[in-house]
């Protein structure tokens, strides 16, 4: 890789003069990769770009800081285990979702905008458990060594009477003979050039049959897919056909583009709250109430039940059933990203993929004030799943018992750092003045770092 130019950018932060120039202006972007006015234009995208030997990455918000990751550009062999990692990280994130959530397909349908990367995986995968295509033929020929096909023998050879007995000479011997064929020409042809062509993030061994007697290129594309069409019609086994549906996805949407590839996503906000889910299932372990820090375990494993996009209806009108609409008005539902009960707290938190905060949030408050004398019932929770959902999971609180401990509300942002300091900050405070129910209300923001975030995602 030392005859690639690489550049590094920061999701949301001014690209520099240098970036621009080095790929035309705006000529190389798309309209919604570069936002803000022309004097301090910024990177609204994640991922990956290349132009000919130049490659540009654009990593999450607050990622690293700028400075030492503008550093890591002269040197490839530090900087690779980044881009492994943020392609691991949209790569599983993709795999992991249903498809049904819309959110999710649409970062589906980003990340395979310009170049087929779902159909390469099912190709990858077949090649993994089953190696290349092969297609098992039976020969017969004439001859004296090897399994012998007495049907054919009897029926083709011709007979021979010696000393009383009838022999059949020659024999008819039938061999078994895998025959590489077009099919797995193409298959090395996926693997090997996308392993090439996404080198610096990719991971995989490619093929060794030879396909150079094929002319892969736009201009063949039809001619590719007319016979994988032609040979699909002659097998059965789903596991051929899918394979072979596969490889006319990927000839279809390929395109020669001169060098140029992408792999971005717009919506990494929608990424941050999965990574988020997944820290604090796997190495949250409780609120120290003095100091107001949350407390995390260091490498994982911890499996505490959070709860990821909760849907609770404060709307009596729709308490008991899922409709939007009641008696002809639209009516509400809200949406908790993450909720916990343990030890007499509760946690409501939410995830913000913010460069910085830059105003109050209020809906974090209102979450407080709509759910503050309901119980979310950590049973009812269970079934409903980690999914968007509107069943009605809210329980009214039973009559307090003065020997019971009340549940503390945790309410909290929870943003993304490049240190791993994990500090919280005092997001809104309420003033007693304004409410006098309300002696100890506060919302913080807790700072999470990212790349620590991202590889335990990928672990776990």
């Amino acid at each position: 890789m030392s005859d690639m130019k690489f550049y590094h950018i920061l999701d949301g932060e001014p690209v520099r003069k240098e970036i621009l120039d080095a790929f035309q202006g705006r000529e190389w972007f798309s309209y919604d990769d570069i936002r803000g006015r022309k004097d301090e234009e910024k990177s609204n995208f994640v991922g990956f770009i290349f132009k000919g030997d130049t490659a540009l990455i654009s990593f999450p918000k607050h990622y690293m800081d700028k400075d030492e990751l503008e550093a890591l550009e002269l040197n490839f062999k530090e900087s690779e285990p980044h881009y492994k990692l943020l392609y691991k990280v949209m790569n599983k994130i993709l795999k992991d979702t249903s498809s049904k959530d819309e959110r999710f397909q649409g970062l589906k349908e980003e990340f395979n905008s310009y170049f087929p990367f779902s159909a390469y995986y099912q190709i990858y995968d077949y090649y993994k458990n089953f190696g290349l295509f092969t297609n098992v033929q039976t020969r017969k020929k004439f001859g004296y060594s090897g399994k012998i096909s007495w049907k054919d023998t009897i029926q083709k050879s011709p007979m021979v009477v010696n000393k009383g007995n009838v022999l059949y000479m020659p024999m008819v011997i039938k061999k078994q003979v895998e025959e590489h064929v077009f099919i797995s020409k193409c298959m090395s042809y996926v693997i090997n050039s996308t392993l090439q062509k996404f080198s610096i993030f990719l991971e995989g061994v490619p093929p060794e049959l030879d396909y150079n007697d094929i002319v892969f290129d736009e201009k063949s594309n039809d001619f590719i897919i007319s016979h994988l069409i032609a040979a699909k019609r002659t097998f059965f086994k789903d596991v051929h056909v899918s394979l072979i549906d596969a490889l006319i996805e990927f000839f279809k949407k390929e395109k020669n583009n001169g060098g140029h590839w992408q792999l971005k996503i717009y919506s990494f906000d929608v990424i941050w709250e999965s990574l988020v889910a997944n820290y604090l299932r796997q190495s949250f372990l409780g609120f120290d109430h003095q100091t107001k820090r949350f407390k995390f375990c260091e490498v994982g494993g911890v499996n505490k039940n959070f709860k990821k996009e909760v849907a609770v209806k404060p709307d009596i009108r729709n308490r008991y059933n899922d409709e939007k609409v009641v008696d002809g008005e639209k009516v509400f539902s809200l949406r908790l990203d993450y909720y916990f009960e343990e030890n007499g707290y509760r946690y409501i938190l939410d995830a913000k993929y913010y460069t910085e905060i830059t105003g109050l949030n209020y809906k974090q408050i209102s979450y407080y004030f709509l759910t503050k004398n309901a119980r979310l019932n950590n049973e009812l929770l269970e079934s409903v799943g980690s999914n968007i959902t509107n069943h009605y999971i809210n329980q009214p609180i039973p009559e307090c018992n003065p020997n019971e401990i009340s549940m503390y509300t945790v309410n909290a942002l929870l943003l993304p750092c490049e240190n791993d300091e994990r500090k919280t900050e005092t997001h809104f405070q309420l003033n007693t003045d304004y409410n006098k129910d309300e002696t100890h209300f506060e919302v913080l923001s807790v700072y999470l770092n990212v790349h620590k975030l991202m590889t335990l995602y990928v672990k776990f």
